[in-house]
């Protein structure tokens, strides 16, 4: 029997829509959520296909009073929204006709299930469950949490798994999960032609799953590569995220077998969708306190975010709270491409200023990527702080927060240690304690409320202008000079202290209540 529990809301959703469509029509679980029930994890969405059309689906949902979105009724999809909860539902199709967009130009719509699942990328996604098995099996292991816990992928025994009995799988995606493979269903030269952002989609599930790439299929990545030329940048940077998130999540040691499989294929995505990575590969950074060339050392500071500060995998990571880390990471030290200088005292080459390069050419790389403003102000102020020194005294503490804020300090901080640990031998613990102790303080910094920013004052241009001080620029060089001493905590961050100290140095002659 399956080990898993599903949410009773969702089992009645999707008993409520096959109790309106099979009297009829066939209704199956399709895709993703096969793969996943299979796999012994609990599905976050549950795709739904028919041989329904739309416009009898439209009418069947009208007449049930289902609410309905034609979303993408041109190629026989409709959104239906039950609970509060949506749910997509797909007319069968056969293989589509792709414009140069590679996007779906004509759909035929068919009445065998097969033909459907023919066209789909991957044996693991072509995958079906009757709706009436997949409630009969769903009941008997109710969930009556609104909950989604991801578990481990591969603790079931699938020879007992009641879905694996009843699971349609006309391409062995059954027992391709099981030999932990990604193969293509059919020819994979056609698949990713069809659409060539599902070479990365291969390599985002394999590192997801950590499985291998079928031969056939991997080689057909490397052929049609040139095709992600055709794709928006919107969508590739989408899939990048996803790739380089599930690639900071592995946990094997650096130069493993396993290590290395992964490192190879990620760097093959970061090298074809970000050419200048591909030109780092030549920067060989001749320098005692280096290793390894430009590229390796950038994708290991990477691969140490993720294994100096491990990431439980049971636990989804939020792409926005950790992306600007990882590519801050990927990028920090491209200015060394411009900056290389040669010391022949020493024989070996500097890198003076390269922050301020590597800031410039990752908000070009960023842009064009059609990054957000937010994630290319966060990542490059990572980048232009990456080389600083953070030393841990309250008032140091308190300038960085004044520039960055906690959760970028923090951020920071992870930088460097990433950084340092791909350096020639250091001692890590003794990094990584400092840089731990230096969030702790900014921690008790906030925590006790004390000033590090002209807002924390107790005293504002308001409060000076009523004692006499005019607005401009001496207010600003006024108030800056306060908050440093506050900082400093040579005056107290009080109005009569403050006050004080103005007048005994000729700032104001008196304050007047």
């Amino acid at each position: 029997m399956i080990s898993l529990t599903f949410n009773k809301t969702i089992i009645n959703d999707i008993k409520r829509i096959n109790d309106i469509i099979s009297p009829t029509y066939e209704l199956y679980i399709v895709g993703g959520a096969c793969r996943d029930i299979i796999m012994n994890r609990i599905p976050k969405d549950y795709d739904l296909t028919t041989n329904a059309i739309p416009e009898e689906l439209i009418t069947i949902f009208s007449i049930n009073d289902i609410e309905h979105i034609p979303t993408g009724i041109k190629h026989g999809t409709i959104s239906l929204i039950v609970n509060n909860r949506s749910y997509e539902i797909t007319t069968y199709r056969t293989n589509e006709v792709y414009d140069n967009a590679h996007q779906p130009a004509e759909v035929t719509f068919t009445l065998a299930l097969k033909d459907d699942l023919s066209r789909r990328d991957f044996t693991i996604n072509a995958l079906a469950i009757s709706a009436d098995d997949f409630i009969r099996i769903a009941q008997q292991n109710e969930l009556e949490e609104d909950i989604y816990p991801d578990l481990d992928c591969m603790n079931v025994d699938r020879t007992k798994n009641g879905i694996y009995k009843i699971c349609v799988d006309n391409f062995n995606g059954v027992e391709d999960i099981s030999k932990r493979i990604i193969r293509c269903v059919g020819d994979p030269l056609i698949r990713f032609s069809e659409d060539p952002l599902r070479s990365l989609r291969a390599i985002r599930f394999a590192l997801r799953y950590e499985f291998t790439i079928e031969y056939a299929t991997l080689n057909a990545i490397y052929e049609t590569h040139h095709l992600l030329d055709n794709i928006s940048k919107e969508r590739i940077r989408d899939e990048l995220n996803q790739i380089l998130i599930y690639w900071i999540q592995l946990s094997y040691p650096i130069w493993s077998d396993e290590f290395c499989y992964y490192y190879k294929l990620v760097s093959f995505v970061v090298k074809r969708v970000i050419p200048d990575m591909l030109m780092a590969a030549t920067v060989a950074q001749p320098n005692p306190y280096h290793k390894y060339d430009l590229f390796t050392h950038s994708m290991l500071t990477v691969y140490e975010v993720g294994l100096s500060y491990p990431y439980n995998r049971n636990t989804s990571i939020l792409e926005e709270e950790i992306i600007s880390l990882i590519l801050a990471a990927l990028f920090h030290d491209l200015g060394k491409m411009v900056t290389n200088e040669f010391d022949h005292k020493k024989l070996i080459f500097h890198y003076y200023n390269h922050a301020s390069h590597s800031v410039k050419m990752s908000e070009v790389i960023l842009k064009d990527l059609k990054y957000s403003n937010d994630v290319i102000d966060d990542v490059l102020q990572l980048i232009r702080y990456h080389d600083s020194e953070i030393i841990n005294t309250v008032p140091s503490i308190k300038r960085w927060l004044n520039k960055l804020s906690l959760d970028q300090l923090n951020k920071l901080c992870r930088l460097q240690y990433a950084d340092i640990c791909t350096h020639i031998e250091r001692d890590s613990v003794e990094y990584r304690l400092k840089w731990t102790s230096i969030y702790h303080t900014a921690t008790k910094i906030i925590s006790d409320k004390e000033a590090f920013s002209l807002k924390d004052l107790a005293v504002d241009g308001h409060t000076l202008i009523s004692w006499g001080i005019a607005s401009g620029p001496i207010m600003g060089k006024v108030l800056d000079e306060i908050l440093q001493l506050v900082i400093d905590d040579k005056i107290k961050n009080t109005v009569d202290n403050i006050s004080s100290y103005l007048i005994s140095n000729g700032y104001i002659s008196e304050v007047v209540c």
